[in-house]
């Protein structure tokens, strides 16, 4: 027994006949443990069958397309999803522990329209315990509308509670097809066209009831019909190539005749299309009757010669389009304007060819006018051309109405506008141009100068409005013209139809201004029109005064330029002259005894050759060939240096001042040729007073712009250092100064003066970049203002040049000299010295030599300027012959073959003709002794 309660029934109790209440007992018992044992084997199997029953029905649940739900009305009236299984989630996007907390988030996306029939069937179900089937449409998240197969079983439960166990499927796709279908067996059986639809062996399988009417048969009667029956002209070979045509194309069109079931026929134009369907070939043939349509073309084509007589005839384009816009006809003047063939248009609307800022105006006018009244006033637009083009038009449009009287389209005459456009365009543009023109333009009537227009620029000219100017007379703004002047002026125009004068034209507030009047007469539709074309000339009056200014000074200019080049070829035959004169005068005093009388002669020969030796310097100097060695200089500083010796030069009766300005820059420039310019300057302003006076130095920085030198020809924009010497003297007049810078010329006493002192002062400023300029009136004095470049260099500090002995030499000199004078005073110096010499003419000749002769030649001693070639091109072709010679060039004036602006190339060893025998003895040992 205690086996049998802890579950092991096994256990069978003895049975004793000896009591019997014992053995009813123990039989009872033991038919009870069979019972239990019985029983545990039947919950064993329904445990199986229960476990596998819920596995099959999870796979099912997992696998049924759909979402499988228990819905529940409660007794409060409420509804609820007790059980949702996870397909909620795939199909609605909600999860299904939230549906079953709230059923309004699927019941919320029942569309609205469905809402109604929806809850009316819940109830109705319920009432009556029938399933529910329902197909809603619900909207998804996204806002789709998607269709939804609702099935489901309705229970009454114990407690009062329904509940619906069921499955919703997605059904869309398929209420599409339904949708589809209905939609295209409604078109079928509703379209104006008869439809036949032909299995693959030619029998008629379906007919809509167009087909029926058309050829007088009941539908089962067309069913029971093939192709060749329905169309008597096609043979077996047409409906062959039929189909050939359509595998190729597709779709085919043609025209046939199809027979009625009383024997007559009627023109059809027939459109196959073949498919395919349970994978053989059906075709569908579209017969459209078009008996009205032939009639239709036979009447048109009669109608066509007249019209198209009238359409080809008009002088406008002409076109026409439906009420969509398509365009139906245009005449071949609309065709050439528009570029477009008839073809091409057919396949147009009429927004195609017009600008899209046109359409908008374009359709209020139709609505406004044509659909309103029948027509519009004439408008203009543009059209588009096929080559790109933009034309404008004008064009009046009429509305076309149909038999019924129901607008069916519209009709326009167009006109191409352009050159109209063109000549408006020029029009405007010429009275913009007249309004705007920067001259004054005046229409003046005849015979009493009455001004008809004025434009802008004449009144803004003259300071009157166009209403007081359209009032006035031409007489009273020009001061020189009277009335009888302008009718004797106008008579004489008349004949040459234009003329220019120059007069004055008075302003509003009596200011005269200078003009130039260009006077035209115009015959215009046979009446004659006077127009005064005025531009101020006050400018250009002005420039011409400052171009002759210009003029002057270029002149001047020109002139100073011409004469140095002549002085500089003076200067170079006078040294070589001088040369001579000095170098043998040298060579006689080596000679000569002290004592001797010669000596003294020999001495005035050389002081007079020295002083004339100063006079070819000057004449150098004004050329701009001397050489000079510019340094960094601070001007204050050294005229403060000079003071002293400036002072002692003018003399003790003339105040020399000096104001310095603060920051001076620096300039580069050669300290000897600023002595020479002070001294020059000061000895001409001492000779200006000679009953004393003021003397006075200053210096500053300008900065000369390029306004101010378009009016100074002489200057460059740039920055310089003013110097500026004034005296109080006696000036010169206006002649004197035009001519002060010239060589030779001067005011003073014969003997009292060369007339070199201001022309080297200006050559050494040309030289130097600069520009110098007087200033001068009788009795008030004279100023220079000499403007030299400003240097960024640091200022230098000069070396003192250490003496040189003269030393003899043993060395070979090559000498070339053209100058036989020259050569041979030369040669005697080189042979004082104790140098070997070799001389040559020419060039030429000292090649030759060098190719020629083995000797070695220690120096070539040239002369710059020869005949043929040049100093520096003979030393470059010696250099070939005898590599490593040393060359010293010897010049009377200085060529832009060895300097630049009068300072010598670096490297180039020079001496100035005339130079002595000391000074060659130097310049020859330097240019050897040189590494």
């Amino acid at each position: 027994m205690k086996k049998a309660c802890a579950g092991d029934y096994s256990a069978q109790l003895p049975q004793s006949d000896a009591d019997d209440e014992l053995h009813k007992l123990a039989k009872a018992t033991n038919a009870l443990i069979q019972q239990l044992k019985r029983r545990e084997d039947q919950l064993r199997r329904f445990d199986e069958d229960s476990h596998q029953a819920t596995e099959r029905y999870q796979r099912l649940e997992t696998n049924i397309p759909g979402m499988v739900y228990i819905f529940a009305q409660h007794t409060d009236g409420s509804y609820s999803f007790p059980y949702v299984n996870p397909a909620s989630r795939e199909m609605f996007g909600i999860e299904p522990d939230a549906l079953m907390r709230d059923w309004m988030l699927l019941g919320g996306r029942i569309h609205p329209k469905d809402q109604g029939r929806f809850y009316q069937s819940v109830l109705s179900s319920a009432q009556n315990l029938t399933p529910w089937r329902q197909e809603l449409r619900l909207i998804s998240e996204d806002g789709e509308e998607r269709w939804y197969d609702c099935i489901s079983r309705p229970e009454m439960q114990p407690d009062g509670e329904i509940l619906w166990d069921g499955i919703i499927l997605d059904i869309t796709e398929r209420k599409q097809a339904e949708n589809s279908l209905l939609l295209t067996r409604f078109c079928f059986e509703h379209t104006s066209v008869g439809i036949i639809l032909f299995d693959p062996d030619g029998m008629v399988v379906d007919v809509n009831p167009v087909a029926c009417k058309n050829m007088g048969y009941t539908h089962e009667e067309l069913c029971r019909l093939d192709v060749y029956k329905i169309d008597p002209l096609v043979s077996t070979e047409d409906v062959q190539e039929l189909l050939r045509k359509m595998r190729i194309k597709g779709v085919h069109v043609f025209e046939s005749v199809h027979q009625r079931k009383d024997g007559s026929r009627f023109p059809v134009e027939v459109t196959l299309n073949g498919f395919k369907y349970d994978y053989d070939n059906y075709v569908i043939c579209f017969a459209n009757d078009i008996t009205e349509r032939k009639k239709a073309e036979k009447a048109l084509r009669e109608s066509e010669i007249k019209y198209r007589l009238l359409h080809e005839s008009m002088m406008d384009a002409f076109v026409s389009r439906d009420m969509e816009g398509h365009i139906l006809e245009a005449n071949s003047i609309y065709q050439k304007m528009t570029g477009y063939s008839l073809e091409e248009l057919h396949q147009m609307t009429y927004q195609d060819l017009t600008p899209a800022k046109w359409h908008e105006p374009e359709q209020n006018i139709v609505k406004r006018e044509v659909l309103t009244r029948g027509f519009s006033e004439v408008y203009e637009k543009e059209y588009l051309r096929k080559d790109g083009a933009i034309i404008p038009i004008e064009l009046r449009t009429y509305l076309l109405r149909d038999d019924s009287g129901e607008p069916c389209g519209l009709w326009a005459m167009i006109r191409d506008i352009s050159e109209r456009k063109m000549t408006e365009e020029h029009l405007r543009l010429i009275e913009f141009c007249v309004e705007n023109s920067s001259i004054s333009i005046f229409q003046v009537d005849e015979p009493d100068a009455r001004i008809r227009m004025a434009n802008k620029h004449a009144c803004d000219t003259l300071g009157y409005t166009r209403e007081e100017l359209c009032n006035m007379s031409a007489l009273e703004i020009d001061t020189n013209v009277t009335l009888e002047g302008w009718r004797k002026h106008r008579k004489n125009i008349r004949k040459s139809k234009s003329r220019t004068v120059e007069t004055t034209h008075r302003r509003k507030d009596g200011t005269t201004f200078p003009v130039e009047v260009t006077i035209s007469f115009f015959n215009f539709k046979g009446k004659e029109y006077a127009f005064s074309f005025v531009q101020d000339i006050t400018e250009r009056k002005k420039v011409e005064e400052d171009n002759a200014k210009l003029e002057l000074q270029l002149r001047q200019a020109q002139k100073l330029e011409s004469v140095g080049q002549l002085a500089g070829g003076i200067a170079h035959d006078f040294n070589n002259m001088l040369s001579v004169i000095l170098g043998y005068a040298e060579l006689l005093k080596l000679d000569l005894p002290l004592e001797s009388s010669e000596w003294s002669h020999v001495l005035e020969i050389e002081k007079a050759a020295t002083h004339s030796k100063e006079i070819t310097r000057q004449l150098l100097a004004f050329s701009r060939k001397q050489i000079i060695a510019p340094e960094s200089i601070n001007l204050n500083q050294l005229i403060d240096e000079r003071k002293k010796t400036l002072a002692r030069l003018i003399g003790e009766n003339i105040e020399l001042r000096f104001i310095p300005a603060d920051d001076l820059g620096l300039i580069r420039f050669d300290p000897s040729q600023l002595d020479q310019i002070l001294i020059n300057l000061a000895i001409n302003a001492r000779d200006a007073m000679p009953s004393g006076g003021k003397l006075t130095l200053e210096t500053g920085n300008v900065t000369l712009d390029e306004e101010y030198c378009r009016t100074h020809v002489e200057h460059r924009p740039a920055s310089y250092v003013l110097l500026k010497i004034s005296d109080n003297g006696i000036g010169m007049d206006r002649e004197t100064v035009t001519h002060v810078f010239e060589p030779f010329f001067t005011t003073k006493e014969v003997g009292k003066g060369t007339g070199l002192g201001l022309a080297t002062v200006y050559g050494i400023i040309k030289q130097n970049e600069g520009t110098i300029n007087v200033y001068s009136e009788v009795g008030l004095g004279t100023t220079f203002k000499i403007y030299i470049p400003r240097s960024d260099d640091a200022p230098e500090s000069r070396k003192r040049a250490e003496p040189i002995s003269l030393i003899s030499g043993s060395e070979t000199i090559l000498l070339v000299e053209d100058d036989e004078m020259v050569r041979g005073m030369t040669s005697a110096m080189l042979e004082q010295l104790g140098y070997t010499t070799i001389i040559a003419d020419s060039p030429e000749h000292a090649v030759s030599i060098c190719e020629d002769n083995d000797d070695k030649v220690d120096l070539l001693l040239t002369d710059v300027v020869m005949p043929g070639i040049s100093g520096t091109e003979l030393s470059e072709k010696i250099q070939k012959f005898r590599p490593g010679i040393k060359t010293l060039y010897m010049s009377g004036y200085t060529t832009n073959v060895i300097v630049h602006h009068g300072m010598l190339e670096d490297s180039v060893n020079f001496i100035q003709k005339p130079f002595s025998l000391n000074d060659l003895a130097r310049k020859i040992r330097l240019t050897l002794d040189e590494s």
